[in-house]
């Protein structure tokens, strides 16, 4: 099969490019891989950890008109057996324009990674152009159905993680905690909600934070404000957050939304409860009482419930881990080639 994954807007730093490494390495065994870039990621290093197998392109020209010339082009010179793998919608509605114009074969999948309706960057209407639909958690797949797209046409597939080696519950008096994503005080990671609740704990809390942002230094001078330089350990973006954390009792996120979101996949996998907020789809991967707790968008006081639950929480660490058995690579890989074969 040749397979082209075309992507929206990536740093380098993220979930996305996580999922691409482990997805586009398998696939590109068997397969002609071409991963098709909007931009040049700031953080070029995943990149290198992608098969030498797998063709990458990026527009040569970054502006809007730019883009759409080299999109263009990739969609008219492809062969007619191609699969186009789509990562944002503006391109899917692209591609389906230029197929019909130039009399094109070629099949679209869209395989969105996050809310389809808690953004402000395209059209959810786009993503309709496509063939198939990957859903990366039931809230997408409902999300994909609202807009009239048959169930027959999405495929249910989530995100893969490996299997990793466990993490040492933390048995000392202090609650200690993990931050990992974009730094951001309001919209999606709504880190007000877990800076109020560092403010508000009134026990002794640690929460490191991995991650850079528009907001760094809006979030630094709220730490010094309420002189919480003890209780929150900055690190800034870091390669592998997982190395520098040995003893830990749960990672946090609260998010406004998230499609679903690697670092709990991360943190599960080595048998480490999450704390997290009730965005869409949060309950593909939080197991209540089993794996984590969860808390309503901006109700610090069950924001401070979830923390005092997750000390106080007697958890197998082995069950933790099962919890997600879906998504581990060899299921998840193994499945996604079967329904690749069948477009």
């Amino acid at each position: 099969m040749k397979l082209n994954f075309m992507c929206h807007y990536l740093s380098g730093n993220g979930g996305v490019e996580t999922v691409l490494t482990d997805v586009l390495n398998y696939l590109s065994k068997d397969n002609d891989v071409t991963l098709t870039l909007t931009n040049e990621p700031e953080n070029e290093n995943w990149l290198r950890s992608l098969s030498n197998k797998i063709i990458i392109k990026k527009p040569m020209i970054e502006n809007k008109v730019g883009k759409v010339a080299f999109f263009s082009r990739e969609f008219i010179s492809s062969s007619q057996d191609e699969i186009m793998i789509i990562l944002g919608a503006n391109l899917i509605k692209l591609g389906y324009k230029i197929r019909k114009i130039f009399n094109k074969k070629y099949k679209i999948v869209s395989w969105i990674h996050f809310s389809l309706n808690n953004q402000d960057m395209f059209d959810p209407n786009n993503i309709k152009y496509a063939d198939r639909h990957w859903a990366i958690s039931t809230a997408i797949k409902n999300e994909l159905e609202d807009l009239g797209i048959s169930s027959e046409e999405i495929d249910l597939i989530y995100n893969p993680v490996n299997h990793n080696t466990l993490i040492t519950k933390n048995n000392s008096d202090t609650l200690k905690l993990a931050y990992i994503g974009r730094m951001q005080i309001t919209g999606q990671k709504n880190l007000s909600d877990l800076l109020e609740g560092i403010r508000q704990y009134k026990g002794k809390i640690r929460v490191d934070f991995f991650g850079t942002g528009k907001d760094d230094l809006l979030i630094k001078e709220y730490i010094e404000k309420y002189n919480l330089e003890k209780k929150i350990i900055w690190h800034g973006w870091v390669k592998n957050p997982w190395d520098k954390l040995k003893e830990l009792d749960a990672t946090i996120l609260t998010s406004n939304y998230e499609g679903l979101p690697m670092v709990f996949l991360e943190s599960i996998s080595r048998g480490i409860p999450v704390i997290s907020s009730k965005f869409l789809g949060y309950t593909d991967v939080v197991k209540e009482n089993i794996n984590g707790y969860s808390y309503n968008v901006g109700n610090i006081q069950e924001l401070l419930n979830c923390m005092v639950n997750i000390k106080n929480m007697d958890y197998n660490s082995s069950k933790i881990q099962e919890s997600i058995s879906q998504c581990y690579s060899e299921n998840y890989l193994e499945k996604l080639e079967l329904i690749l074969k069948k477009i």
